[in-house]
């Protein structure tokens, strides 16, 4: 028996456990909490949905969310229902075992007012559902098993959507042109799928449009030519596909861009300098392009050259030259001190407990994650909320010559710095033992000679170290960091001796 007092109840939150109550009173909640309007269950190890079905037409509840459960099979055609007759803005059922929608759907009546619909990271197969044009902020739909075609009619049962994801299914086909009718599109996520042929042009000059995710697919052709004035693009992300030809010069309109994401492509032409002028270009990646040349052609006068960059990887192209020293000196953003640099980490992690993933649907590109991919030692890893935590330079695997300037040593708040597999000589500045937050450091495979410096010892977060195959010298720093490497970080100089390298190269060296 449930007390009175606890019939008026209009939230409840049992979420993070698996009380008796959610599965006895929790099974019938219309019976028990006549007034609730909002029920959370999240993560309680549900093997089904509470029955709502004898209580459906009266019900009150306008906030359902029972994500990170065990709820397997179809999802009940009563929960449509409480949307029909009732007031539900809000259903996630994301991470269960889902595995088939009602078919066919119900119709427009059916959650005229859902707000948010997020079906993510289930087993969901069969064909794309196409809903009627819902009052709907945000639907997501990625992670699960979706293997088909965007229907040609998606667009149209868009029109007032706000974000819209499939990412990561089974998709193939091109995207139809009817997609560019969701005029009210902010945040569209169509990556990690097998879509193909060109990307519609008018998908550059959608006018709400903040995120545009198509990374991972097999896109041909060039990168859309019509991005207007007044262009309010934030992300856009086209890596992972086989795109071709220059960067259009139209893209120089989309200025409020902080993610700029072409990896692994067959873009080519010079270094995109008109992108300084960018004052919010926070992660800039063209790694593994065919991208030639001095990287050069900039302004060295102006002092808002890239001022907020924090990630650029312009690896794997061909860009040849001097490393550009003069933007080294204007990257402000990756000079931030240790404390500064903590507080953004722990206010980032602290942000992400607070809101859940898709309840932030009040401006929908807040809750959107970036990724991008580094390479560390061979390995590919994927990296999330690069916005506010992470700082990085690739330039590695080109043809740059000349001297490692001094200037690095002043980017205090970085993380990785990977200059390996160029033509770079001379020795190893000592001020790059000033980068105390470097976790990863990468010189290998150039012309570097001299000793290596003993500030490099100091560095007391670094681990993963690779100055191989360079013309090094002297004693390796004794330092308890460095000797946590292994051999391989400093195989291929022969003028080096001291641990960690073996007994053999030290008898060698002595003699």
């Amino acid at each position: 028996m449930i007390d009175q007092k606890l019939q008026n109840l209009i939230d409840l939150d049992l979420s993070y456990n698996s009380l008796l109550l959610i599965n006895t009173t929790i099974r019938n909640p219309n019976s028990s909490f006549p007034e609730l309007e909002t029920l959370k269950l999240v993560s309680c190890n549900l093997q089904g949905f509470p029955d709502f079905s004898r209580h459906r037409r009266q019900s009150t509840l306008s906030h359902l969310d029972l994500s990170n459960n065990q709820i397997h099979g179809e999802i009940p055609s009563w929960i449509w229902d409480i949307g029909h007759y009732g007031f539900l803005n809000y259903l996630n059922l994301s991470f269960n075992f889902l595995n088939k929608l009602e078919q066919p759907l119900p119709d427009q009546s059916f959650i005229s007012t859902v707000l948010v619909l997020d079906l993510h990271s289930n087993i969901l197969q069969g064909p794309i559902p196409v809903l009627p044009s819902l009052i709907t902020a945000c639907m997501d739909l990625s992670n699960n098993s979706f293997q088909s075609i965007i229907p040609s009619n998606i667009g149209d049962s868009l029109i007032i959507n706000n974000y819209y994801s499939l990412s990561s299914n089974n998709l193939t086909g091109e995207i139809p042109q009817s997609i560019c009718n969701a005029h009210s599109l902010e945040v569209l996520d169509l990556s990690n799928n097998s879509l193909s042929g060109a990307i519609p042009s008018c998908l550059a000059n959608m006018d709400a449009l903040t995120v545009l995710n198509l990374q991972g697919n097999h896109f041909v052709g060039r990168i859309p030519q019509d991005f207007q004035v007044g262009c309010i693009l934030k992300t856009l992300d086209l890596s992972v596909n086989k795109l071709e030809g220059p960067l259009p010069t139209a893209l120089a309109n989309c200025k409020k861009l902080e993610v700029l994401n072409l990896g692994n492509n067959r873009i080519n032409g010079a270094f995109p300098f008109w992108l300084a002028s960018f004052a919010d270009l926070r992660v800039l990646v063209l790694h593994s392009n065919r991208f030639a040349g001095h990287i050069r052609g900039y302004d060295v006068t102006n002092h808002s050259n890239f001022p907020k960059l924090q990630f650029i990887d312009l690896s794997s192209n061909n860009f040849t030259g001097n490393l550009p020293s003069e933007f080294f000196m204007q990257w402000t953003a990756m000079m931030a001190d240790e404390n500064e640099t903590q507080s953004k980490i722990k206010h980032e992690a602290l942000s992400s407990m607070v809101v859940p993933y898709a309840e932030r649907y009040v401006g929908l590109e807040t809750y959107y994650q970036d990724t991008v991919t580094v390479t560390i030692k061979g390995q590919e890893m994927v990296l999330t909320k690069i916005l506010t935590i992470h700082t990085s330079i690739d330039l590695s695997n080109n043809g740059f010559q000349g001297e490692i300037p001094n200037v690095p040593g002043s980017l205090t708040s970085l993380c990785l710095l990977n200059l390996s597999h160029n033509a770079l000589t001379g020795r190893i500045p000592s001020s790059l033992g000033n980068l105390q937050q470097l976790e990863s450091l990468d010189l290998s495979s150039n012309k570097l000679g001299g000793e290596i410096p003993q500030q490099l010892a100091s560095l007391t977060f670094l681990s993963v170290l690779n100055l191989s195959w360079n013309n090094l010298t002297g004693m390796i720093p004794k330092g308890t960091q460095f000797q946590t490497f292994s051999e391989s970080s400093f195989q291929g100089n022969e003028g080096l001796c001291g641990a960690p390298l073996s007994r053999r190269k030290l008898l060698l060296a002595r003699k």
